[in-house]
């Protein structure tokens, strides 16, 4: 019954900086209203009651491994967020939650260094819209502020080190990606890792700009999803509709790359 309202609430608020603001900096410590993303429900599915590791990469201020925790207790979690600016919040959470803990770093293709841009409005920083790319930047800020708020916005600059996952030698079974734009360059910095532990993957979906992460995981027999919260069930993914509802919600449209041996996770179908 709180669902609802929940999301509809956070697609209003998420056009407003200053209060989106203060209710992102709050959320990971009420449990009641997380996870914030309903698609979200979808990772409960794919680690069903097992023992594994959950990677979250692009933690932000650890909205998402609170909110999974929320919804499995077993997984160990381990959360990667390039903002140094997030550090407090993440120390702050491995304190209050049990097999979670956290790296400060960039990752991508390749061990090198990025520029991170975090848009500031009036003052208040939009850390969930920090990217390496301006580009990227123009074209979410755009769909979801106000030219009010976009025309005002300056931006916060860092420079940070990158690390390619593969060099980690993590074996996640779910990993989640929200890097504002560099999903892609992300996936080519794990592709052993991939190939050898065909994690499911869910990446954030952007119009005209996820062709090569169709392509990635189609060359690697993984098939693509989204998760319905109303039908409590991945569907196969759109990219008409995928459009459509990433341009018109007001919120992130997220897509579940399954690898096909585990088809019937999503499906249902065991044969």
């Amino acid at each position: 019954m709180l669902d609802k309202p929940k999301y509809w609430a956070a697609g209003v608020l998420k056009k407003h900086p200053r209060t989106w603001s203060w209710v992102w900096n709050i959320l990971p410590r009420i449990t009641i209203l997380l996870p914030h993303d309903k698609s979200y429900y979808g990772f409960r599915r794919l680690a069903g009651g097992q023992d594994g590791l959950f990677l979250d990469v692009g933690a932000n201020n650890g909205m998402t491994a609170a909110g999974f925790r929320k919804l499995n207790k077993k997984y160990r979690i381990l959360s990667i967020e390039a903002n140094r600016n997030h550090e407090p919040a993440l120390r702050r959470l491995k304190k209050r939650i049990r097999s979670f803990d956290y790296i400060i770093a960039a990752v991508g293709a390749e061990h090198g260094e990025l520029r991170l841009y975090t848009p500031i409005y009036k003052g208040i920083s939009i850390h969930t819209h920090t990217s390496s790319s301006r580009d990227y930047l123009d074209v979410s800020l755009r769909r979801d502020f106000t030219p009010n708020v976009v025309d005002r916005i300056v931006y916060d600059e860092q420079t940070v080190k990158i690390i390619p996952l593969d060099s980690l030698n993590l074996q996640p079974d779910i990993v989640k990606i929200d890097v504002e734009g560099l999903d892609y360059e992300v996936l080519l910095g794990m592709r052993q890792t991939i190939d050898k532990f065909r994690p499911a993957i869910m990446v954030e979906y952007t119009p005209n700009k996820t062709g090569p992460i169709v392509a990635f995981f189609g060359e690697r027999a993984y098939d693509l999803f989204t998760y319905d919260e109303n039908k409590r069930a991945f569907v196969a993914f759109d990219e008409d509709l995928g459009a459509t509802i990433w341009k018109e919600s007001g919120l992130q449209l997220n897509i579940f790359a399954i690898p096909a041996e585990r088809r019937h996770i999503a499906t249902g179908d065991f044969r």
